[in-house]
């Protein structure tokens, strides 16, 4: 948990420390972002059916590229950090979970930190000062770790993954043109990664953007 912390904290000021230089092309986003894992589509398999829930514990940074105003595609780079936990009661068809090679069961406290760290291109509709809806692509890697509370012991797996996000919204005018909302949903695939399986979950994410 403390490197998770640590590294987007490093992660948050590289960022703000970087965006002096060029403010004028670049984009800068705070996100406030909320997560669902395998209780919603595209997560049916046993492989990262760890949490069902939804979370609403999640923040990000976005950083985008315009190579001219009112351009019709940006890239750059982001970094979030998305906690999600369920407890699995006792007798329930999900009390008993396979965690780094080893069978729980029990009343069980299950803890997702994900912590991807990608590049993105996106694609904008719409022309300048209006609302622009976009659709994007990211790829990079995640740091994701799995934490299964249960009495007094506990299981903890981590790994790094690769992995990929396609993501779909819309860039709201905030009243001038160096402030605008940001609203989005992302599909967060992290590839296998020696032993731990496939992880994905959905992103629902608003924020502030501005340059």
């Amino acid at each position: 948990m403390k490197m998770i912390r640590g590294m987007f904290v490093s992660l948050a000021l590289i960022l703000i420390w970087s965006g002096e230089a060029k403010a004028q092309d670049w984009w800068w986003g705070i996100m406030y972002e909320m997560s669902a894992t395998s209780s919603l589509p595209g997560n049916s398999n046993m492989d990262f059916d760890f949490i069902e829930d939804f979370s609403f514990r999640g923040i990000g940074i976005e950083a985008r590229y315009l190579p001219e105003p009112g351009a019709k595609y940006s890239f750059g780079f982001n970094a979030s950090w998305n906690v999600l936990n369920e407890k699995s009661e006792f007798g329930t068809d999900r009390n008993t979970i396979s965690l780094s090679r080893t069978d729980v069961t029990g009343t069980q406290l299950r803890y997702l930190n994900s912590v991807p760290l990608m590049a993105n291109a996106s694609y904008y509709f719409g022309g300048r000062g209006g609302i622009r809806p976009f659709i994007g692509i990211n790829a990079g890697t995640y740091y994701i770790e799995r934490r299964v509370d249960i009495g007094v012991s506990a299981v903890v797996e981590d790994n790094w993954h690769f992995g990929w996000a396609p993501d779909a919204g819309i860039v709201v005018p905030l009243g001038g043109p160096e402030v605008a909302m940001l609203v989005m949903a992302r599909y967060n695939w992290a590839f296998s990664s020696d032993g731990s399986g496939d992880q994905k979950y959905w992103g629902f994410n608003i924020g502030i953007a501005y340059r």
